[in-house]
């Protein structure tokens, strides 16, 4: 039976290198560097990990762990990648695992198409799960996702895309795209074509650091609208996932009309440990890299917590919202990044500037139109045709 703890399963991260082969616009890791995580650290802290889940709070052996990779570009590093897969295949036999490991990275995908990276996916297909970077249409990606000579490089991701599709389980790849205020226009295009390029799964969201208004939400709205309406016509609407429409545990049928905001919208400290440099721990990878404070270090084969107090202070963070957040109805359902406040430089003064209002008022709507559509199984149209906003 599982404990109250493990109902709140841990996320595991290890935060591979800091360099990367792309030189992305709005990427929040501000200063790469060409440090790379010592091997005898990632061993030591995945044994702790196993150790922690199926000896201390008892997990079931049929229910597998996962551990996150996150760099800069993992894939610069097959090498200690392929440490970190063969320690997990170990682990997996010395507990005995039913379900084994998975291991998910998150990628640019350019690097794919390099035959030792090729043959590091055959070799564990069976474990991955790859998040692509990936902004949908090629105009939108190159106008953001440029390396380091200005070049777009969607050409270059689709081809690592198209190794990993003919290796992997298709659902084992997802796509992780990221939208700003001057690609926000071609949204509903840039996803459409994210299902087109042959992902089951989708998460397709606008950064924090830029403001969305109330007064964005029509046309915000009218973007998701339109791809809940291709999923529907394509017949795809129960075949795939997409993280904005259709969250993993909530699907449209059973949205809820109210929703008032009880927790921070991540789980960053308070549900994550993250491995970072110099066997320092951190409550998830952009604390790591945007110099945190870390919450523990990894010593004796035991991550030992030496930062209580600002897991506390990042736990209760959506305390600290203005009023008219913890009234709202849809509150629960606003995302945040709890680094922003603190890379903002004040947090009272970042939450009271509710930077994800439009954007949440856009997925409630946009949801509650996919869930009236399902329910009547009709589109909502007036007497021209057009369909009606729902708002």
């Amino acid at each position: 039976m599982l404990t109250s703890e493990s109902r709140y399963p841990m996320t595991y991260e290890i935060l591979t290198n800091l360099d990367c082969n792309l030189n992305c616009t709005y990427c929040y890791e501000h200063n790469k560097q060409s440090k790379v995580i010592d091997i005898e650290s990632c061993k030591t802290f995945l044994n702790w990990v196993y150790s922690y889940e199926y000896d201390v709070i008892k997990r079931p052996k049929n229910i597998r762990t996962t551990i996150n990779l996150i760099g800069g570009e993992s894939f610069l590093h097959t090498d200690l990648l392929d440490q970190i897969f063969s320690t997990c295949l170990e682990l997996d036999s010395k507990y005995n695992i039913k379900d084994p490991f998975k291991i998910l990275i998150s990628t640019n995908g350019t690097l794919l198409t390099d035959p030792k990276n090729i043959n590091f996916l055959k070799k564990y297909k069976d474990h991955f799960l790859l998040g692509f970077s990936i902004d949908g249409t090629k105009e939108i990606h190159d106008s953001a996702r440029v390396d380091y000579n200005g070049n777009g490089s969607y050409d270059r991701a689709v081809a690592g895309l198209r190794i990993a599709q003919s290796i992997l389980p298709e659902y084992s790849i997802m796509a992780k795209a990221t939208f700003t205020h001057n690609t926000i226009r071609m949204y509903s295009d840039s996803v459409i074509n994210l299902f087109k390029l042959g992902f089951k799964r989708v998460a397709a969201n606008v950064v924090f650091t830029e403001i969305w208004t109330p007064e964005e939400a029509p046309f915000l709205t009218e973007q998701l609208v339109s791809v809940a309406n291709y999923l529907l016509e394509h017949d795809l609407i129960y075949k795939v996932e997409y993280f904005q429409l259709m969250p993993k545990r909530l699907r449209a049928s059973n949205l809820s009309e109210a929703n008032y905001i009880s927790c921070n919208y991540c789980g960053s400290c308070k549900h994550m440990r993250l491995l970072g440099m110099n066997n320092k721990i951190y409550g998830c990878h952009r604390m790591a890299t945007a110099n945190l404070p870390s919450i523990g270090i990894l010593k004796d084969s035991n991550v030992i917590i030496t930062n209580q107090d600002f897991i506390d202070e990042v736990s209760t963070q959506y305390t600290k919202l203005p009023n008219e957040c913890k009234s709202c109805d849809i509150s629960g359902y606003c995302p945040s990044c709890i680094v922003e406040a603190y890379e903002f430089g004040d947090v009272d003064k970042f939450l009271n500037q509710k930077t994800q209002c439009g954007w949440t008022i856009a997925l409630v709507a946009a949801r509650k139109y996919l869930k009236m559509v399902l329910e009547n199984n009709t589109k909502f149209v007036d007497e021209n045709g057009k369909e009606i906003q729902v708002l």
